[in-house]
Order: structure tokens, then sequence, then C-alpha cells
């Protein structure tokens, strides 16, 4: 009869035996023989001076990918002083969670530098609850429902996070609606509850005025309403933005190569920089003196000069001067006689562009445009307006916000007189070319198949984060619009441009430019008339 040891001995040799069957067939589906045997054949004959360092490098190629754990958000400034969000997106790493990226998005403030203060505190007062809101969100809902995914599938994400604003933009509308029925049934209940007037005595009607020497009345087209978003609705900017520097992260590659994949479902073979739009002069209704009409004179560079020597030329320590002008020449002569003295060549070296904050100079009163102090131009007239400052200065070749969004047929007329001479850019307008700020993601990366130039500008409220720079490479944006180059926001998106610049000369696949095109706008035919019979009308010859 065997002895307890020697029992106790046999079924430890059996449970290893078995612990040995699993640990080999583990290991076999895994494929780890194969590629131990087939890596430590390579290390001998490569002999690297780091071998433990190539080991890792082989081994990476066959990791998990990377997959969300959780999202952090939290409130900071931006370089306004404003409240903005702050996005942090961990992953699992190599079993390990792990911060990946910290992002920064820009507020917007879509309101004028004219505001009323009661506008500008009601502002102040939206965007502290949707910051509040979107960060609410973010650290509990989204967290979850993004949690295990790839931060690769940009596009994926995005329709996640658009679906959810869309869901709970209808709930807020549903919301409004059921609270104005219930508020419209209670006015009713209080109406029939007052008696009726008595009738008022003839002598006691008001009389009508009789206008005598007075002018026709102003017929004014009345500003959009104010496009008001569900609070919490500045998650889809933060979140799309982090994700995508993320995705970045995990696919080992630059920004702006993640971007221009998802745009162009593949990396480009070269980059085009985009040329930057850089604020010399500033103007316009707040500034002294009597000009209205231009409230930034910038200069873009022509297409192929390299951005070094684009910032040598165009930067300085004190940003842009905001000096006292009553005329738009005289903006512009001064710029083009700094150029003369610089030996450039206005036209030719730098270009001109004018942001003429149309909404901002518009007399409600009197239905015009107060181009300078004492004289107004009807929309229709500030066509020709523009066109004769054209003429005299062929170095414009971009006109930003010319007049108010509400103009519809004005504008079409001033882009039918000025396409030809110039890019006539509208903020938030149907227009050519467009205008895209950063904080307006998730963009649509295809929006510019239909061959429209597209310009990427920072908004009022940026931060130091760079990502405006590396969505306007990715999306093959024309201009970047950067603003005055000084403040730390600002200048450090011009050196993040520098490097990028750098890197694709000396990898040889950075593209130049195309020479300037001005697509040329013209009214859409209207639809033929259709006669009393029903059919078309014969055309007349």
């Amino acid at each position: 009869m065997a002895s307890p040891v020697t029992r106790s001995a046999a079924q430890e040799a059996r449970e290893m035996y078995e612990l040995k069957k699993k640990a080999v067939q583990y290991y076999i589906e895994n494929g780890v023989p194969e590629k131990m045997e087939e890596i430590l054949n390579s290390t001998f004959y490569d002999n690297p001076n780091d071998v433990y360092g190539h080991l890792a490098n082989y081994f990476e190629n066959f990791q998990r990918m990377p997959i969300i754990t959780k999202i952090v958000s939290r409130e900071v400034l931006d370089g306004k002083g404003q409240p903005t969000i702050q996005t942090e997106v961990y992953c699992t790493v190599k079993n390990f969670e792990k911060l990946l990226v910290t992002s920064i998005c820009s507020s917007k403030c879509s309101l004028p530098d004219s505001m009323k203060p009661e506008d500008k505190d009601l502002a102040e007062k939206d965007r502290q609850v949707d910051v509040t809101k979107s960060i609410e969100l973010i650290n509990s809902n989204f967290s979850q429902q993004l949690q295990y995914l790839d931060p690769t599938k940009q596009e994926q994400i995005d329709r996640i996070l658009i679906d959810a604003i869309i869901k709970m933009t209808q709930d807020e509308e549903v919301r409004l609606t059921k609270e104005a029925e219930d508020r419209g049934k209670a006015d009713e209940t209080d109406a029939k509850s007052v008696s009726s007037p008595m009738p008022q005595d003839s002598k006691s009607k008001a009389k009508s005025p009789k206008g005598k020497g007075k002018g026709p009345a102003v017929v004014v087209v009345p500003d959009e309403p104010h496009e008001k978003f569900v609070a919490g609705s500045a998650t889809v900017c933060a979140l799309s933005q982090a994700i995508a520097a993320a995705g970045a992260i995990v696919r080992g590659i630059e920004l702006y190569k993640h971007i221009a994949s998802c745009r162009y479902e593949k990396i480009p073979k070269t980059f085009c920089l985009p040329l930057p739009m850089v604020t010399i002069l500033m103007s316009g209704k707040l500034a002294p003196g009597k000009l209205n009409c231009v409230k930034e004179y910038m200069i873009i560079p022509k297409p192929g000069m390299p951005l070094r020597e684009v910032v040598s030329r165009a930067v300085n320590d004190q940003g842009a001067l905001w000096t006292t002008f009553d005329r738009p020449e005289q903006g512009l002569d001064l710029i083009q006689e700094a150029m003369t003295q610089l030996e450039l060549t206005p036209g030719e070296h730098f270009h001109i562009a004018l942001n003429c904050a149309g909404h901002e100079i518009f007399d409600y009163d009197k239905g015009k445009y107060e181009v300078l102090v004492g004289q107004q131009k009807g929309a229709e007239d500030l066509a020709d307006f523009w066109s004769d400052i054209l003429d005299k200065y062929p170095s414009v070749i971009a006109l930003i916000d010319p007049m108010r969004k509400e103009e519809k047929e004005a504008w079409m007329h001033l882009c039918e007189v000025l396409s030809e001479k110039c890019l006539v850019i509208g903020d938030e307008v149907h227009h050519r070319p467009g205008l895209l700020k950063d904080e307006d993601l998730p963009n649509d990366f295809k929006t510019s198949e239909a061959d429209k130039q597209i310009i990427i500008g920072t908004s009022d409220g940026e931060t130091t984060d760079s990502f405006a720079v590396d969505l306007a490479i990715g999306c093959g944006a024309r201009f970047l619009k950067l603003g005055a180059p000084c403040r730390g926001e600002r200048i450090s998106k011009l050196n993040h441009l520098l490097q990028i610049e750098s890197e694709l000369e000396t990898l040889g696949v950075l593209r130049t430019p195309a020479e300037h095109t001005f697509p040329i706008i013209k009214p859409p035919t209207p639809p033929p008339e259709e006669n009393e019979g029903g059919g078309n009308k014969p055309e007349e010859k």
C-alpha cells in the first residue's frame, strides 16, 4: 500500500503536468513559440545595440489596439479669461491605463464687440451654463458611452456625439413647446375670467399720426434669430478634438496626418500648408477715427513663400496696431508703403485681405451701413463701394463679411460684381469659399469635395492648443486665419506651423500652393415660368 507521501508527490506531478499542458496550449494559441523563434533568430543577425529595445519594438506590433477606458473633463480658462473645457482621454495601453492626451477647446462668442452690456452678460451666463453642462455630460454619460471604443474610429465616435446632442435638442424643443402650450392655456383662462372692457368714446380714440414731413418708412431685413444651442453642445467640439488627438497618438502619426486620413480615407503622399492670414492693422467701429467698414487689415503671403520668411517679415513684438483711420484707403496705403520700404511688391510678395464685419456697422434705424462716420450706404450700394476700392488696390484679394448674411439678394449682387476680383467670404453664411472655425467641430472632412476653398479661423477665445493648425493642414485648407502675431496662444500656432513645414521639407513631401483663383459666383438661374395652360412660357426672341 502506497504511503500518503507517495500519493501526494504523484498528485503534485499530475497537477504540474496538467499545468504545463495548459501553458503550452496557451502559448501555441497565441503564436508565442513561432514569434519567439523568429525574433531570437533575427536579433542574433541584426546584433542591435539595445537588445531589449529591439525585442520590445518587435512585440509592440502584436499588442492589442488601445481602447478608451475613461474621459475626464474640467473647467479651465481660455486666452480671454473665459471658461472653457479641458478634456483628458485615458486608454488601456499594454494592459495599463494611461493618459494619452490633454486637450483644451476654444470658446466662442458670436456676438459683436459692440454688443450691449446686457447682451454680453447674457452671453457670458449662457457660456458658463454650456461649459458646466458639457463637463457634467463628459464626466458621466459620454465617459461611459465611449468606454472600450477604439479612439482611431473618429467618424464612429463623432456620430455618437452628434446623435446624442440631436436627441438632447429634440427633447429640449419638446419641453419648450409643452411649456408654451401650458402658458397659452393659462393665458386663455385668465382672459375669460376678465370682463370685456367698455367701448371707448370716439373722442378718446388716439389719433393716427399724419406723418407730415416724414419720409417713407425704412424697411429693414430683420436679423435671423440667434441660433441657441442646447446646454452641453460644447461637448461635441471638446470630445471630437480630444479623440482626434488621441487617435493620432495611438496610430503613432502626426495629428494632421490622422485628420487627413479621416477625410481622404488614406494619408496623402504630399501636403500643402495653408496660407496664413496675419492681422497687421485694426480699425472698425470701436477704433478711433471715422473708419467703420474695415475691422482688420490682413496680409497674405504669395503661394510658395516659405513660412519662416513670412514670419520673419510679418511678426513684431506689438501685435496689430490699432490706429486712427478716416478712410479705408489710409490703412491700405500704410501697408503698401511699408511693403515698399521692405523692397516687397504689393500684390506679388504679399496680398491683402479685409475683414469688414458688416453686421457690426449696420444702422437698423436707417437700414444702411455706416461705412464711415456720417457716410452711409445701402446694401445695394456696397458692391460699387468695394468695387471702386478693389480697382484702386488690386493687391486686395479677399473681403470677409462685407454685409449682413440676411441681405440675401444684395449678397448675390455683391458676389456677382466682386467675385471676379477677389474672394468674397462670409462667416456662417452660404458662401464660397467656406470659413470654418476650429470650435465648430466635428467637421465633415469631406465638406469641400465641390472644389471649394476652405479657411480655418481661430476663435476669439482661443487657447495655446494648436489643434487648428493640424486641422487646417489635414483638411487641405487654403487659408489659416490666425489674427495678430502676438500673445502665446497665437505664437504657439505659428511655431507649430513652422515645425510642420520643416518636417515636410525634410521628408520632401511639401507641396507648393496653387496660385490664387477667384471662383465666380453668379445668381442662380430662375426656374422657367409656367403659363396659364400649365405649359412652359415660350421664350421671347
